[in-house]
């Protein structure tokens, strides 16, 4: 059997990109099926959107943010139309695999709500700095995944600027220029004069730059929201080890082993591939050991015994 790089399959247990679009359609799914229940009982457009869509998506003005903070994380999975959703979730899987393949699938989540809040945040500020928005800041209101996936393709880029698509044909495409036609594309499809929603999505985009440049000097701004993560969920394993339980002290370690992890061996098992493919999706390709990186490059030039 010939060493291939395990594809990210939609069922896999690791893989937050699925995740995160399956929320995105969950949500475009309910307030669609709202707006239908509203079209069938009379209510007009405007109906809808004065009577649901402040309840999640994100205000400009102060007033809107107290009385409804939850909408900074709400704002960044509401979709109404369909290619809005459409486009956002194509982009997002395509630079959100990619992220997870390299950086690891803890990453994804991190990178993507605090890209949303780094949008959120211009989006807001600027419409009280600048005049040009002042005589509409009571009634401005942005949603959409755009400053997240933003976030993500950053990200994404700075770790892997040179990653390729469709290397057979001549050479293939640069991770950066597809990143640029992504930016050119994104910025066309927002309808005309939506400034506020252009700065917002440039504050995704600074933030994805500024998270990996920082987690490549060592300094990883997703660890507090992985710990809230594996706390959380903690909380919801029936599995758990409750303390003070036989559980608890059986999975207790009372020695400290100093085997390494893997041995060089001639023969290169199954096993140790995906250990290491398992290493990769958790913690990223940089995690690996110059031996890991060996049995890698070793696998793929020999069949796996």
């Amino acid at each position: 059997m010939q060493y291939q790089r395990h594809p990210i399959f939609l069922g896999e247990g690791n893989n937050v990109v699925f995740k995160l679009v399956c929320i995105n359609l969950v949500v475009y799914l309910v307030l669609n099926f709202i707006r239908v229940v509203y079209y069938l009982y009379g209510f007009s457009y405007a109906d809808f959107y004065q009577q649901i869509m402040p309840w999640v998506v994100l205000p400009a003005s102060w007033h809107g943010l107290l009385t409804h903070p939850w909408t900074l994380l709400t704002f960044m999975f509401v979709h109404l139309s369909f290619w809005h959703i459409l486009s956002n979730m194509l982009w997002f899987w395509v630079f959100g695999r990619l992220l997870q393949d390299f950086a690891g699938y803890q990453k994804i989540a991190p990178v993507y709500l605090y890209g949303g809040l780094a949008g959120a945040a211009l989006f807001v500020i600027s419409y009280h700095v600048f005049p040009i928005f002042h005589p509409i800041v009571q009634d401005a209101t942005a949603f959409g995944a755009s400053a997240s996936v933003m976030a993500i393709a950053l990200a994404v880029t700075w770790l892997i600027p040179r990653y390729r698509f469709f290397p057979m044909i001549a050479g293939g495409i640069p991770l950066w220029v597809v990143t640029v036609i992504f930016i050119l594309v994104d910025l066309a499809s927002i309808p005309h004069g939506n400034a506020g929603g252009h700065i917002a999505h440039l504050g995704g985009a600074i933030f994805g730059a500024l998270f990996m440049w920082q987690l490549q000097q060592g300094r990883d701004w997703s660890v507090g929201m992985q710990r809230l993560f594996v706390w959380v969920n903690g909380w919801f394993d029936p599995e758990r080890p409750r303390a003070g339980s036989r559980s608890a002290a059986k999975g207790k370690k009372f020695y400290r082993s100093e085997v390494p992890p893997f041995k060089k061996v001639s023969r290169i098992s199954e096993k140790k591939i995906d250990e290491i493919l398992d290493k990769i999706n958790e913690h990223g390709f940089h995690s690996l050991t110059r031996e890991e990186r060996e049995i890698l490059k070793r696998a793929s030039q020999e069949d796996i015994q």
